[in-house]
């Protein structure tokens, strides 16, 4: 019984400690650290390739640090494992539209449609994909519908903001950013777009 209790521990350490290597690779892309997130990240794939996170972020990293070829190949790896994975599918969109791959970006796109997001971060990860590629149609509808996450968000409103106003609905934007400075009387950002 001892032994079991001993395994499990172990067994739970071990995670706790890969979550937070992980943690720290998405730390130094946050950071602009890229080639430590790199670093970071490979280290903790090679320990866990089960972490779906930590390889979409090494994709990532390669992507910020220019090395394209990589990026797209860690990606076609985690959706060889995972066809489902949103974060992959979105980050295989922009990093084919990147190297100029626009037929093959749009299957992705289109697939986008076709998979339930059942979590704001997925809503938010498609909704930031679509602000991405200048697709500001699709990017308010993901962001209104991120919104019933987050409805207090100011960077949220101010995505939807800027997403209405590029698909001309104005007075909408208008609106979101007077929600904005009702929630920050002080925000010197939505003050500046109403003007």
């Amino acid at each position: 019984e001892d032994f079991f209790f001993s395994f499990l521990a172990d067994f739970y350490i071990e995670d706790e400690q890969l979550y937070d290597m992980a943690n720290k690779g998405k730390y130094f892309i946050d950071n602009g650290e890229y080639k430590n997130a790199i670093k970071q990240l490979q280290k903790v794939v090679k320990r866990n390739p089960q972490l779906v996170f930590a390889r979409n972020n090494l994709a990532l990293a390669y992507f910020c640090n220019g090395e394209i070829d990589n990026a797209v190949e860690a990606t076609e790896d985690i959706l060889y494992d995972f066809p489902l994975n949103v974060h992959a599918i979105c980050n295989m969109a922009i990093f084919l539209t990147r190297r100029g791959e626009k037929d093959r970006a749009e299957e992705y796109i289109k697939s986008l449609d076709n998979i339930s997001c059942t979590n704001g971060e997925d809503v938010q990860k498609v909704a930031v994909t679509f602000c991405e590629l200048k697709r500001h149609k699709e990017a308010y509808k993901y962001l209104k519908l991120l919104l019933q996450y987050k409805p207090y968000d100011i960077r949220i409103l101010h995505y939807v903001a800027v997403a209405a106003f590029n698909i001309k609905r104005y007075n909408e934007a208008l609106s979101y950013w007077g929600k904005i400075e009702k929630i920050s009387p002080n925000n010197t950002i939505s003050s500046y777009y109403r003007r």
